[in-house]
């Protein structure tokens, strides 16, 4: 395939250790309009994403609730019994009522917890919240000593990250690292950063930390930025990525899993089965009752599909000579295959006769030229794609 189109792309340069963090059942849940899964279906998420090879799944913020508690019980119950090698994290505040609750679930299992214990120093919260950095700094240091007296391996998050002021990041992360932090998170809180900030910001603290800690990246999309945030992040050596099935997420959501797993597989970094990607984030679209826009990249029902003449000739060529690497190429970025899913030609406005033949052939109806004008006719005034059930009733008409 190399020699069939020119490639202008610089590869990226991925960390080899890169690994993925699943926020969807913690962040995930914190997106507008969302119905929160029943137990049995997070664990069918669970399922699903011990599939795709997920170092670690952000279950929840335990202390939020009792409801949420009992249920983070029993998903890391089923984590064990399955003997899943997905790691368990689990979230909160930088105060020991958040913290005292995840203490609690690691005793009661004997499986050492991630936490992530998060604090804002931006300039803006510090205003809204009127704290000053020794009150930061204060929660900091207690929230991180805590988890590393309970054994519980502590991972600093500094909400709003990217419109933090350099000295306050540095005073906060060396406050973290020297209590014991073994990760620090950047979060895009608001979507905020491009991506050339995320190059600066992510130098900048790697200058803070050294070797002392792993880094984390958490993004947003609010300015549409997020995967290509996410990118970045990756190409600046970050250790750690965080996303959610489908991107759903507060507010526009967050880097799409989707999205950038089938992106770092295109660029060489291919440990991770993808064939089940469709099937968490459908499962994640019917459970939360957030449906996946059509023309949403990697998932979206439109990505495979054309309706135009001069695409569907040139796949169905290709189709022809059972070269299905070249049909899945011509006219396509990402190979449907990778995602276990076909070619998909349509017939409507811009379409040809070789869509409408091959429609019919996929419907296995009746295919003469009378019926194929008479459904190109069809579809030349139609305002959509025909529907199989308007083909079908026009082939009958004309049978």
């Amino acid at each position: 395939m190399d020699n069939l189109f020119y490639n202008w792309n610089i590869p990226l340069t991925i960390n080899k250790k890169l690994r993925i963090i699943d926020d969807t059942l913690r962040d995930g849940l914190q997106a507008p309009n969302v119905t929160a899964p029943t137990l049995v279906e997070k664990l069918t998420l669970i399922d699903c994403m011990n599939k795709n090879g997920i170092y670690s799944i952000i279950i929840s913020y335990p202390a939020a609730s009792k409801d949420l508690y009992a249920e983070t019980s029993a998903i890391l119950r089923h984590i064990r019994d399955e003997c899943y090698k997905i790691v368990p994290s689990l979230a909160g505040r930088t105060v020991l009522q958040d913290l005292q609750p995840i203490a609690d679930l690691q005793q009661h299992f004997g499986q050492q917890l991630r936490a992530y214990t998060f604090i804002a120093c931006s300039p803006i919260r510090q205003n809204v919240e009127n704290w000053d950095m020794g009150f930061i700094c204060g929660q900091t240091e207690c929230a991180i000593k805590y988890l590393v007296t309970e054994n519980i391996y502590p991972i600093i998050v500094i909400e709003d990250s990217t419109r933090s002021k350099p000295d306050d990041l540095t005073e906060v992360i060396r406050c973290a690292i020297d209590n014991g932090a073994k990760s620090v998170t950047l979060a895009d809180t608001v979507g905020y950063i491009n991506p050339e900030g995320v190059r600066q910001l992510i130098g900048f603290v790697r200058g803070i930390i050294g070797n002392c800690a792993e880094l984390e990246w958490h993004g947003h999309n609010d300015r549409g930025l997020a995967i290509i945030n996410a990118l970045t992040a990756i190409m600046c050596g970050i250790d750690y990525i965080h996303t959610t099935a489908a991107g759903i997420g507060e507010r526009t959501g967050n880097v799409s899993f989707e999205q950038l797993l089938v992106n770092l597989w295109l660029e060489g970094y291919r440990d991770i089965d993808l064939s089940f990607l469709n099937e968490l984030a459908m499962l994640t679209a019917q459970y939360t009752h957030i449906p996946i826009p059509q023309n949403q990249p990697i998932i979206g029902d439109d990505i495979f599909t054309t309706g135009t003449g001069v695409h569907a000739s040139a796949i169905l060529k290709a189709l022809k000579n059972g070269n299905i690497v070249l049909a899945d190429s011509v006219y396509s970025s990402v190979p449907a295959s990778l995602l276990g899913r076909k070619q998909n030609i349509e017939v409507g406005q811009m379409s040809g006769h070789a869509n409408v033949e091959a429609k019919l052939r996929q419907l296995q109806l009746l295919c003469t030229d009378e019926i194929v004008d008479k459904i190109l006719a069809a579809a030349k005034t139609s305002r959509h794609f025909l529907t199989d059930i308007e083909i079908t009733r026009l082939v009958e008409a004309n049978a």
